[in-house]
């Protein structure tokens, strides 16, 4: 494992339990309601997500026929790389 990735999760970490520990002296109904909030959000934002995995489907849909292409020619005809 990286370096780089050994910091990142070891941050991550870190800001989790200090997050945890802020979170535990908040009300119960005060995080029920920004978890409905974040619920409501994410619902909101559904048709944009759709759309946007959408278009990464159809990119990698070209990028795979573009290889598909260079490596086997047009027709599928197998070509010397």
């Amino acid at each position: 494992m990286s370096a780089d990735l050994v910091q990142l999760v070891t941050d991550l970490a870190q800001r989790a339990r200090a997050a945890s520990l802020a979170l535990a002296t908040v009300p119960t109904a005060a995080k029920d309601a920004a978890l409905r909030k974040l619920a409501d959000l994410i619902d909101a934002s559904h048709p944009a997500l759709h759309a946007a995995n959408a278009r990464d489907h159809a990119g990698a849909g070209r990028i795979f026929n573009a290889l598909f292409v260079e490596v086997h020619g047009v027709g599928g005809q197998r070509r010397q790389l």
